[in-house]
């Protein structure tokens, strides 16, 4: 049985920082953090277009339909600020 190892756990190296795992390791972890954060922060915009059409095809006329995007639009908004 294959156990996995913890995150940054690099089995049989030495922890000085001339080791190329341990270094490449690092790199890795910290891209993968950058990349993580960028698409957390792009989040609110890639919903952007659905939302316009979402309202576009709601119309101008009040009714339940049209009622419940806007409610949709302004709580995905205070959720993603």
């Amino acid at each position: 049985p294959h156990r996995l190892e913890p995150v940054g756990y690099v089995k049989g190296a030495s922890f000085d920082k001339d080791s190329n795992k341990v270094v490449a390791k690092t790199t890795n972890t910290l891209e993968l953090k950058k990349k993580r954060a960028m698409e957390i922060g792009m989040a609110p915009f890639k919903s952007l277009l659905q939302t316009g059409f979402m309202m576009w095809m709601s119309g101008n006329s009040i009714n339940i339909f049209s009622i419940m995007i806007t409610a949709m639009i302004v709580m995905n908004t205070a959720k993603s600020l």
